[in-house]
């Protein structure tokens, strides 16, 4: 779940397609989390994402990797650089964790995107229109182009595409 081996290895498995999700640290930094408790996928790491720093972070092992893989909690750094030539689309979801995503920290993750040239490739998406607003915002603050955005209104339905956020 959520690791760069795991994810690497879908590829050789015919997968053209990904889809992981974002959770934020202290520092405004992004990993790649489902979970939002670090107990309940890390061996030796506790705590919620939100309250770590990266750096804290860096070193926190995913439980379920064979000890000789030593599967550590990616950045999304990391992803997007060891997964841009592999697939053809990505969905990102930003999980906000019940807390207010900020701009500049979406608008950072949106600008790694295009630098590793991907930005055009993903499809971000959300249980929250407030987190789509806010990717929508930060990609006009960082002059990118309109994000590719999707509304994830149920867990048990597939993905409502927008064409934009509401007001």
């Amino acid at each position: 779940d959520n690791s760069l081996a795991g994810l690497v290895a879908a590829s050789r498995y015919g997968a053209d397609v990904v889809e992981t999700d974002l959770r934020i640290t202290r520092d405004g930094k992004w990993v790649l989390a489902h979970d939002e408790l670090l107990d309940d996928f890390t061996t030796n790491c506790v705590g919620l994402i939100r309250e770590h720093s990266s750096s804290e972070l860096a070193n926190c092992q995913l439980s379920g990797a064979r000890a000789e893989a030593q599967q550590i909690l990616p950045t999304f750094e990391a992803f997007l650089r060891e997964t841009r030539a592999v697939y053809e689309m990505f969905f990102v979801e930003i999980k906000s964790g019940g807390v207010d995503v900020r701009v500049d920290s979406v608008r950072n993750a949106l600008e790694l995107a295009e630098q590793v040239g991907i930005y055009n490739k993903i499809v971000w998406h959300s249980f929250s229109l407030d987190t789509l607003r806010t990717i929508e915002q930060a990609a006009r603050d960082g002059r990118l182009s309109a994000p590719h955005l999707a509304y994830q209104f149920s867990s048990n339905v597939g993905l409502g595409t927008l064409t934009g956020c509401p007001p």
